[in-house]
């Protein structure tokens, strides 16, 4: 590995500490442009992401997840039941 060849702009710039390019990352994500890259701003970022699903799910996304899941359906609860028989509650 001696002839490494490196790009003499790279070799010059600072080092930047991970947790920093892991932030700009971030932020490049989510769509905040290079300049407002901060410790303030990622928290912001993320405040909104958290904010935008903490609400409760819609009725029409719970009925489709229940049918997908099958959490409501009587050949899978029966399955369970026998199941539970076999092998026990797994209150022990």
């Amino acid at each position: 590995m001696t002839n490494v060849r490196r790009s003499a702009r790279l070799a010059n710039r600072p080092a930047m500490p991970a947790l920093k390019r892991a932030q700009i990352n971030l932020c490049h994500r989510l769509g905040l442009p290079a300049e407002e890259v901060g410790h303030n701003s990622v928290e912001q970022a993320l405040k909104e992401y958290v904010a935008m699903y903490d609400t409760a799910l819609p009725d029409f996304a719970i009925t489709a997840l229940t049918s997908l899941l099958g959490v409501d359906d009587e050949y899978t609860e029966q399955l369970d039941e026998v199941l539970i028989g076999l092998v026990g509650a797994g209150d022990r």
